[in-house]
Formats: structure tokens, C-alpha cells, sequence
């Protein structure tokens, strides 16, 4: 009786300790938890489609293939709710934002990682723009005005003004001048006509009156000796 309790008891030892059949952990858990412990949050400007509702704060940024969950600032969601039809409607936006980690519990738990918003830079409506297909990398400024509508593009090599009279009026390509909370282009047009055109973008909040899409930047433009405004927004050339 005395060597089947003492059997047992020596089992009993060997299994809290940990016998040979106990688990191991294996070298990739253990490296999994350290790439985990070692994200950090970076600062960058995203541009992707805002989905807003009840449960639900999602961002699917253009450059990447995943979904993360916002932290949006009290702004956003005016200007969501503003260019949305309804709730979970899309709407696209450019925003300086803080990505991380996805949070460890809640409803963003299950999201690819954290946008924390830090401020609108754009945002349109979905059926307005060309949204995520718009090639930042080949101009510096956009900019576009209403009554009459215009729109202009400043790119390495030319600055195109177009107008519903006028599909292109074609300028020489100009150097950025430092103008106060911006810049300034001034170039002539190419052709048997010279016509002169002075571009100002001026960093300030302003709403296309016709689409409601708010932007970061103030455009003035003087034609000639027509002068139009309207607003602007930024693509990889702007001068920083």
C-alpha cells in the first residue's frame, strides 16, 4: 500500500513540475511576442476612405492593405457627418495621424492597427475626386474654384488652368516663391498669346462651396486681370 501512494506521489510531482510530455514554447511564439513588444506608433499623413456609425470608427488607407480602427478628433466626425449620406458611408480623407498597435480589447481589437487623427487635412465626398487613384507623386499643387468653376495644376513641368470655356491653358513650369503661410508661382503662358499667371497658396481652412470637401489651403489665382479663388490641397512636390 505504502509503494502505490509513493508511485503516485512522485506522478503527482512529475506533472506539476513539468514532465516530458509538458509543451515547450517554441522559438517563433517566443519571437512573435517580441516583434509585438517592439511596435511602436509612427507619424504620417494617410489618406484613405473614414467609415463612421455606431461600433464602427474604420480607416482603409490607400497605401497599404489593411483596416485600422480611429481615434478621431471632434472635427472629423462634424465633417464626416456633414459629407456622408448616412451612417457607415464613406467618405475619403487625407489626415495627419498617429498609427499603432491595435488597441487589446474592445471593438478595435479586431482591427489591423490604431489611427489616432491629429487634424483633417482633406476630406470629400465619395462620389467626389478621384480619391485613392490621384498620383500625389506628379504635382506639387491642385487647386480648384467655383462660379465660374476653374482648376489648376501645378506640376514639375507646367502649370495647367482649365475651365469649362478653355479645356487647357498651358504655363511654363515655375519656381516656388515663399509667401506669408505659403507660396507663390508666377509663370506666362506658352503660345502665340502671353498671358501672365500668379498662383498663391496660402495654408488656411476652406470649403468648396458647391461639394461641401474641406481642405488645408486657401488658393488665389490672378489670370490676367481676372483673380479667382478657391481651394487647394498638397501632392508629393509641394515644397515643404
Amino acid at each position: 500500500m505504502h509503494r502505490v501512494v509513493s508511485q503516485w506521489l512522485v506522478v503527482l510531482v512529475l506533472a506539476a513540475c513539468g514532465g516530458a510530455d509538458t509543451p515547450i514554447p517554441q522559438e517563433s511564439d517566443a519571437t512573435d511576442a517580441g516583434e509585438a513588444e517592439t511596435m511602436v506608433a509612427t507619424s504620417e499623413t494617410v489618406r484613405g476612405f473614414l467609415v463612421l456609425g455606431p461600433e464602427v470608427r474604420s480607416l482603409k488607407p490607400c497605401e497599404r492593405d489593411a483596416e485600422l480602427w480611429v481615434i478621431p478628433t471632434e472635427d472629423v466626425v462634424s465633417v464626416y457627418d456633414a459629407l456622408s449620406g448616412a451612417e457607415y458611408e464613406a467618405v475619403f480623407v487625407e489626415v495627419d495621424a498617429t498609427v499603432g498597435p491595435p488597441p487589446a480589447s474592445g471593438f478595435g481589437a479586431d482591427y489591423s492597427g490604431l489611427l489616432t487623427i491629429r487634424s483633417l487635412l482633406r476630406a470629400e465626398p465619395s462620389t467626389e475626386g478621384v480619391g485613392c487613384s490621384e498620383a500625389l507623386e506628379t504635382f506639387a499643387f491642385r487647386a480648384t474654384g467655383q462660379e465660374p468653376f476653374w482648376h489648376l495644376r501645378i506640376g514639375p513641368d507646367a502649370i495647367v488652368l482649365s475651365t469649362p470655356s478653355v479645356p487647357e491653358t498651358i504655363f511654363s513650369a515655375a519656381e516656388a516663391a515663399a509667401a506669408a503661410d505659403g507660396w507663390s508661382f508666377t509663370s506666362v503662358s506658352e503660345g502665340p498669346e502671353s498671358l501672365t499667371i500668379v498662383a498663391t497658396l496660402r495654408r488656411e481652412a476652406c470649403t468648396d462651396s458647391m461639394s461641401g470637401a474641406v481642405y488645408s489651403w486657401v488658393a488665389e489665382v490672378a489670370i490676367g486681370d481676372d483673380d479667382v479663388q478657391g481651394c487647394a490641397w498638397e501632392g508629393g512636390l509641394a515644397p515643404s
